[in-house]
């Protein structure tokens, strides 16, 4: 079951979307009400946000709507429905999560909610495939008027404004019969919320911080999601030992040296790259760690963690968010080579994508995998669709 509301989303004027949504609108000052306490300015927030209203650079709908959103990633179109999910689902454990969360990242998270009051991009949350919400999705989009259209370079991005009061009630209806949900990207968003909604029931709130009983999400079926690579980064806090962090890892993994160099980019699951003082190697899991009737127990995540960083890196709760940086998506291991050139002491590791079912599954049976094992799409990009609370 999801209890789906419609809302009136603040969106960015055609002339404002390059310069807002995309990775470097993270560092430009005039976007600032979104930042994170790592970044934030002196200005307050929701101050910045209402600057760029008042300047007609962003603008709030008039009606409340749902919307429909659509890209294409590897040559398949991907349709969203984002709306405000109501608190109480997950109150009510209707939404499963596959990740834990770092505490850095939740107070981070929270604290920027609190301040600008505005959500600049959903959850992403899947869906099991439904026959019902898939009819009114080709319905709408074959009844309705040309999209609204935004280019991200030459990546195109979809909108259907639905203010149908008729079709709302009936998507409105078909997520209420849908089963569990499970949360595919934004974990430490949601722990924000989680964090509101004790606050206000503690009573803990002042009357300068913001909540609300509803988050912005979008729903994907999962049939459509994309898992992408996810590789990471570890950046040593003191000098390695190279030959002793080879000893541990060769005992739970056979080392192969990458022919002619070549970065490792694993093929199959439990098959790993290692990028050691510019060295790559291929790691291959010894049959007896994998052998586990618990999907949990063989995850490539977890395998990393529980024989590699942990043991022999030292990694631990309080120092992963500094010490890892995850990078995902298509361009993953352009990404990585790059951290890499720059900061030569780092160990870069490579992994094969957790499969959508994969995920689905540990959620499924409660469990959790480290905190940014995965990288789902379709991602909103940035401010293209905003919820002001």
């Amino acid at each position: 079951m999801a209890t789906i509301k419609a809302f009136k989303a603040i969106r960015p004027q055609l002339k404002e979307v390059e310069a807002l949504i995309g990775a470097e609108s993270l560092h430009q000052p005039q976007y600032a009400f979104h930042k994170t306490a790592e970044t934030d300015s002196d200005v307050a927030g929701h101050q910045d946000l209402h600057t760029l209203l008042k300047s007609r650079s962003l603008f709030e709908a008039e009606q409340n709507a749902l919307y429909l959103y659509e890209t294409d990633i590897d040559g398949q179109s991907i349709t969203g429905v984002i709306a405000l999910t109501c608190c109480s689902d997950l109150q009510q454990s209707r939404i499963k999560k596959h990740e834990y969360t770092l505490k850095e990242k939740e107070s981070a998270a929270y604290q920027a909610r609190c301040r600008a009051a505005t959500e600049d991009r959903p959850v992403l949350l899947a869906y099991q495939p439904d026959e019902a919400i898939h009819q009114l999705i080709c319905g709408i989009k074959a009844a309705s008027v040309l999209p609204l259209i935004y280019t991200e370079g030459e990546k195109l991005h979809q909108l259907w404004e639905v203010t149908d009061e008729v079709l709302i009630e009936e998507l409105q209806d078909a997520f209420k019969k849908l089963g569990t949900v499970y949360l595919a990207e934004g974990h430490h968003r949601m722990a924000a919320v989680e964090m509101a909604m004790q606050a206000k029931k503690a009573q803990e709130i002042s009357s300068k911080e913001n909540l609300a009983d509803c988050f912005l999400s979008m729903y994907v079926c999962a049939g459509e999601l994309k898992s992408q690579k996810c590789y990471c980064l570890f950046r040593p806090d003191k000098t390695i030992d190279r030959d002793q962090l080879i000893t541990i890892i060769r005992k739970s993994f056979k080392i192969i040296p990458s022919a002619n160099n070549k970065p490792v980019v694993p093929s199959q699951k439990h098959h790993f790259g290692m990028c050691l003082g510019g060295d790559w190697y291929e790691l291959i899991a010894n049959e007896e760690i994998i052998f586990s009737p618990n999907l949990i127990d063989r995850v490539d995540p977890n395998l990393l963690h529980k024989f590699v960083l942990r043991p022999a890196l030292g990694l631990n709760d309080t120092n992963a968010n500094h010490q890892l940086i995850i990078v995902g998506g298509a361009n993953a291991m352009e990404r990585l080579a790059t951290l890499l050139e720059q900061e030569p002491s780092a160990i870069g590791f490579t992994l094969h994508p957790v499969s959508v079912n994969q995920l689905i599954s540990v959620a499924y049976t409660d469990n959790l995998m480290p905190p940014d094992s995965t990288w789902a799409e379709p991602r909103l990009p940035f401010g293209l669709l905003m919820y002001k609370f």
